[in-house]
């Protein structure tokens, strides 16, 4: 009786501790950006008991003399769902939080999604078109996403 409790103890914990995060940060640089120029990443949404926030950030390099008349980031996203159908739409990106680390780096993050349920579970793909001149003006180097589930 005793070894099966502790065997029961053993598989939860083990079974715990391979729980996947519950947020997960990916980066895509700007040179790694398709033939297209679209920032490309996986989000996985296989859960479906969960839902998910999401959170979009860019790496900026301009001076501050440059960022100072920053307001927004246009920014076209297309989701393509496992099941290969095409979702898109655009949204303008905020400064809502900036970390400053130098004279001339910066990041910029912006909460793009909060609860979201997707229409059907699975790995999505995610395309982000940032204008190209905004990426020259600003010295975007990059575009990340926090996908938090929920």
């Amino acid at each position: 009786m005793l070894l099966r409790f502790v065997t029961a103890v053993v598989s939860s914990v083990a079974v715990m501790s391979c729980s996947a995060p519950p947020s997960v940060e990916k980066f895509v640089r700007d040179r790694d950006r398709d033939c297209f120029g679209r920032y490309v990443f996986d989000v996985d949404m296989r859960d479906s008991l969960s839902t998910y926030s999401i959170d979009i950030y860019s790496a900026f390099t301009c001076r501050d003399e440059v960022f100072s008349g920053f307001s927004s980031l246009p920014v076209i996203l297309m989701w393509e769902s496992p099941d290969k159908t095409v979702y898109e739409e655009s949204v303008l990106l905020t400064g809502g939080r900036v970390s400053s680390f130098s004279h001339f780096g910066k990041n910029v993050s912006a909460a793009y999604r909060r609860g979201l349920r997707p229409v059907k579970n699975g790995i999505w793909k995610l395309y982000m078109i940032v204008p190209e001149d905004s990426v020259s003006k600003y010295g975007i180097t990059g575009t990340g996403l926090k996908i938090t589930r929920e």
